[in-house]
Parts: structure tokens; C-alpha cells; sequence
């Protein structure tokens, strides 16, 4: 969204410049930055995932879990090798709290 568009029809944001400088140097600095190599990441892990399902020819739809037992049972060494490729790519995160259901 540009901050053009933020403007009423009149040209009178109704603040004070330096009123709405502040506020877009606020809007900018709360913008998550992105890691420049986490694309690549992704898109090598993709292709890699892409040519060992293709290597032990499954289809391009597999799940997760068969990929792997098949990836085991084909080489531990390579399951060791996905794994670690995958968690430079997907980081672990912290799992979501579940809310309570309330017994009432």
C-alpha cells in the first residue's frame, strides 16, 4: 500500500508534515526485514527434495512421511542429509499453546 493512497480526495492528510513523516518512518520501521539467502534456501532445498523424490522414483505429490521412510529405508545416510538441509530451511519453532476448553 503506498502511503500516497492514505491521503483524503482533497490533499489534506489533516496532520502536520512532520506529523506524517513520522508516522511513515514508523510504518517502515516495523516492516520484518528478510533474510536476502533465505529464498535461495528454500528454492536449493526445493530442488533437492525434487531430485531425491525423483531418484527413488515416487510421485511429485508424496507426503512427507513416505518420503521419509522411503528416503530410510533407501539410505539412513541420506535421511541424515534431508534432515539437516530441511532444518536449515524450515526452523524450529516454538509449538502453539493450545487454548484450555473451559468445562463449564
Amino acid at each position: 500500500m503506498d502511503y500516497e493512497e492514505l491521503r483524503p480526495a482533497n490533499g489534506d492528510a489533516g496532520v502536520s508534515s512532520d506529523k506524517a513523516w513520522s508516522i511513515k518512518q514508523t510504518a517502515r520501521r516495523h516492516v520484518p526485514r528478510k533474510d536476502p539467502d533465505e529464498a535461495n534456501r528454500r528454492f536449493m532445498f526445493r530442488r533437492f527434495r525434487f531430485q531425491v523424490i525423483d531418484f527413488l522414483r515416487l510421485p511429485a505429490d508424496v507426503s512427507e512421511s513416505t518420503l521419509r521412510n522411503a528416503i530410510e529405508s533407501a539410505s539412513p545416510n541420506l535421511l541424515a542429509i534431508y534432515d539437516e538441509r530441511a532444518a536449515r530451511v524450515k526452523p524450529a519453532r516454538a509449538p502453539r499453546e493450545r487454548p484450555r476448553a473451559s468445562r463449564e
